[in-house]
C-alpha cells in the first residue's frame, strides 16, 4: 500500500516549477487593459458633442475590461479558451493600429504596434503553459 502511495506522489509532483515569465505573462493583458479603461474613460468623458469620440471611448472601455476579465480569470490558470480569446483580442490591436496609421494618428498607430509586440511576446510566452498536456 505504501507503494502506490509514493508512486501516486512521484507522478503528481511537477517536475520543474515554471519561470516568472510564464507565470506572470497575463499580467501584461491586465496592464494593456486597464491602459485601455483609463484611455477610453478619458475619451468617453471629454466627449461632448462628438458621438465618434464618445463611441471609441467606449469601445476602448468595454475592449479593455474584457482583457482585464480574460486575463484575471482563464488565462492566468492557462485554459485554451483564454489563449484563444486573447488571440482575438490582438486582432483588435492590430485593426486599430491599421486604423490610426490609415487616418493619420500616428501617435496612436505608434501606440498599438508597441501593445501589439508586448500582446504577441505574452502570447508566445504562455503558449506552454495553456497547450501542455494536463494529466
Amino acid at each position: 500500500m505504501s507503494d502506490k502511495t509514493a508512486a501516486a506522489s512521484v507522478t503528481t509532483v511537477p517536475t520543474h516549477a515554471r519561470p516568472w515569465f510564464e507565470r506572470y505573462s497575463w499580467t501584461v493583458f491586465v496592464l494593456i487593459g486597464a491602459f485601455l479603461l483609463l484611455i477610453g474613460a478619458s475619451d468617453f468623458s471629454n466627449a461632448t458633442a462628438d458621438h465618434t469620440i464618445a463611441e471609441d471611448g467606449l469601445n476602448e472601455m468595454l475592449i479593455g475590461l474584457l482583457a482585464i476579465v480574460v486575463a484575471t480569470g482563464g488565462f492566468r490558470r492557462g485554459e485554451r479558451w483564454a489563449w484563444f480569446t486573447m488571440s482575438v483580442w490582438t486582432l483588435w490591436v492590430v485593426a486599430q493600429g491599421w486604423l490610426a496609421f490609415d487616418t493619420g494618428r500616428t501617435g496612436e498607430g505608434v501606440t498599438a504596434v508597441l501593445m501589439l509586440a508586448l500582446c504577441l511576446l505574452a502570447l508566445a510566452v504562455s503558449f506552454r503553459n495553456s497547450f501542455e498536456a494536463r494529466l
